[in-house]
């Protein structure tokens, strides 16, 4: 099969501090967006060349259609539908108490109509004043390569996060050391996972579609255990 390839450019001048969970509403012709850092929702209206936002507080993680052309957002620690008109956010259902020191960090929705997201506890703690433990918090951009993974993918932020969290529930199970560097020097990525795409006006382009997807969420999930609730599909 034959490789085909193109140059991307930028469709719209609209810049964000960190875009996250777009997708295209086919039926309005339009490209909804947030800004995870800014608390922003976007609609991008592509053939116009305009952009609209909509404020929805600094904790907004991910947005998903909704039924009769509605967005639903994954907000703090709940479901939340944004109404642009009114410029008001009505809450749809709470996933954890509002005093718990969690915030949602990624969703999509399935086919069934369920948003699905996940949270992100270490930021969230510590700027609620909560303590947790040390061992769970494992921050590593910004340090310099681990000589241990010279040559592989991990030895360099963002992949290097994985293989830290790894080497934690490595060590804490009492597992050879050695083991786990020779896997990460034999790894190999797949498609679609953490690939940098290129750098365009200073701004980083990335491909984690993998991460993403329903069924990489499915997967995830399938391993579990908990009882899920499906009372407040959107």
């Amino acid at each position: 099969m034959a490789l085909r390839t193109f140059e991307a450019a930028p469709a719209l001048g609209q810049r964000a501090e960190l875009g996250e969970s777009p997708f295209w509403d086919a039926a309005a012709d339009v490209l909804w967006w947030i800004d995870w850092s800014g608390g922003v929702v976007y609609r991008s209206d592509v053939t116009a060349g305009t952009t609209a936002s909509f404020p929805v507080g600094p904790d907004v993680a991910a947005i998903a259609p909704a039924p009769g052309g509605r967005i639903a957002v994954a907000l703090g620690h709940g479901f939340a539908e944004p109404d642009p008109r009114m410029g008001q956010v009505r809450t749809l259902a709470l996933a954890e108490p509002e005093d718990t020191p969690t915030r949602m960090c990624d969703g999509k929705c399935d086919a069934a109509g369920r948003f699905w997201a996940g949270t992100s506890v270490c930021a969230w703690a510590r700027r609620l004043g909560r303590a947790l433990p040390v061992a769970a918090c494992l921050p590593t951009e910004g340090l310099p390569p681990d000589p241990r993974l010279a040559g592989t993918i991990f030895a360099e932020y963002p992949q290097r996060e994985n293989f830290v969290l790894a080497e934690a529930w490595w060590r804490d199970r009492g597992l050879d050391s050695a083991l786990l560097l020779e896997a990460a020097r034999s790894f190999r990525l797949g498609r679609h996972r953490l690939a940098r795409v290129a750098e365009v006006d200073g701004v980083g382009y990335w491909n984690d579609s993998k991460a993403t997807n329903f069924h990489a969420v499915h997967g995830a999930v399938s391993y579990t255990h908990l009882t899920l609730p499906t009372n407040h599909p959107v």
